[in-house]
């Protein structure tokens, strides 16, 4: 049983692949479990059973080399992920405030530095130790590994003490965060549902994506095409699946003509349900049981070619190329209604349904093929579907 107890506690490469996976796997685990009154510290538990695992001693054995790779790694996909998720939009938004948010955001980083300097001449704190805290207090990870690098270029070796720093500093950080928020929202007696209603009320194109499985009753809709029906509801629908009443199951296009008795399924805003159901009825659709039939998918593709930046949709034409509907768009974190009007942007996932290869296809006009190593190891371990 050695063989077992060196995979936790020995060293080599397989025990510092095992300790990694350990933190990461428990980290995730905790934050996707534990809440407080709907509080969570999501991501943040992987550090805190990384402190765990260097407390009980699995980390001593770890080799340095696998670490620094670890470390680059994450660091680099981190960065990549970001700059994927806000680049397209980043210029566009200094027109919305976003001047002011950046000098906000460049006097917190100032005032941050100039704490540290007077921590670090009052109280004889080292340089390297106060430098980890900085960028522990503000949960700044790539201000770490900058720092690192950095200090590892002029003197010519890491300095431990500096990752040391910002562990101690991270979870104050963190917890100290969600602290002042808490108290700011019981000192001004903040009430989240009102300010989220304020929110989507400000931000028209922040919508809450739906769907409805409808049974067509309605003998207005009986011959009207698909492309008429924003028309005739006067909101937007995107019609994305139909059955017909002689059971063919199938994803209609603009001209398709509905039919009363015809079964549906209309993808659209909270906004849209009461028009909805103005058309039928709500009911249960044995999609699963078609697509064995008709080979019909969902799948989440994510657009990287950067000549894809801007376009509408209806400009791109997938449905008459390739007979796939886009039925919503997820762009940092909100779910937007997949309208024609829609211009898209890198970093978009789109949420589709069509035939496997159809699909396939579809996603060569969107994605650039991954040809640098680390991209294709982003691409396998990517919460998001790469269709490359």
């Amino acid at each position: 049983m050695d063989w077992l107890s060196n995979l936790f506690v020995g060293t080599g490469i397989a025990h510092s692949i095992i300790v990694l996976a350990v933190a990461i796997a428990v980290g995730i685990f905790l934050g996707n479990t534990l809440k407080f009154k709907g509080i969570t510290l999501g991501i943040t538990w992987i550090l805190f059973c990384a402190i765990a695992c260097g407390h009980f001693g699995m980390a001593d054995g770890v080799n340095s080399d696998v670490l620094a790779f670890a470390k680059d790694l994450g660091l680099i996909l981190f960065v990549y992920s970001i700059g994927l998720q806000v680049g397209p939009s980043f210029f566009s938004s200094f027109g919305k405030g976003g001047i002011k948010l950046n000098m906000l955001a460049f006097s917190i980083v100032l005032l941050g530095c100039l704490t540290a300097i007077g921590i670090h001449y009052v109280f004889g704190v080292s340089t390297p130790v106060i430098t980890g805290v900085l960028f522990g207090a503000v949960t700044n990870t790539p201000g770490l590994g900058a720092a690192e690098q950095t200090y590892a270029d002029i003197i010519g070796e890491p300095n431990p003490d500096i990752a040391s720093g910002y562990a101690m500093a991270y979870p104050l950080g963190v917890v100290g965060i969600i602290a002042c928020l808490l108290i700011i929202r019981w000192f001004f007696r903040v009430k989240i549902a009102d300010e989220e209603a304020q929110v989507q009320a400000e931000k028209g194109e922040e919508q809450q994506i739906i769907h409805y499985d409808m049974l067509l009753t309605n003998p207005h809709v009986d011959g009207v095409r698909v492309r008429d029906l924003a028309g005739l509801t006067h909101v937007t629908l995107v019609v994305s699946r139909l059955l017909d009443k002689d059971g063919n199951d199938y994803m209609p296009d603009a001209d398709t003509v509905l039919h009363v008795g015809d079964r549906v399924r209309f993808v659209g805003d909270k906004k849209s349900e009461p028009t909805a159901l103005l058309l039928g009825e709500l009911t249960e659709v044995p999609w699963e049981e078609k697509e064995k039939n008709v080979h019909l998918i969902n799948r989440h593709i994510v657009v990287t070619k950067p000549k894809i930046n801007g376009k509408r949709i209806m400009d791109l034409k997938i449905r008459e190329a390739f007979n796939i509907t886009i039925t919503r768009v997820r762009r940092a974190g909100i779910e937007l209604l997949a309208t024609p009007e829609l211009r898209l942007q890198m970093g978009d996932r789109l949420t589709v349904v069509g035939e496997k290869e159809a699909v396939e296809k579809m996603a060569e006009k969107l994605v650039t093929v991954q040809k640098n190593l680390m991209l294709q190891i982003w691409h396998h371990y990517s919460s998001v579907l790469y269709l490359v």
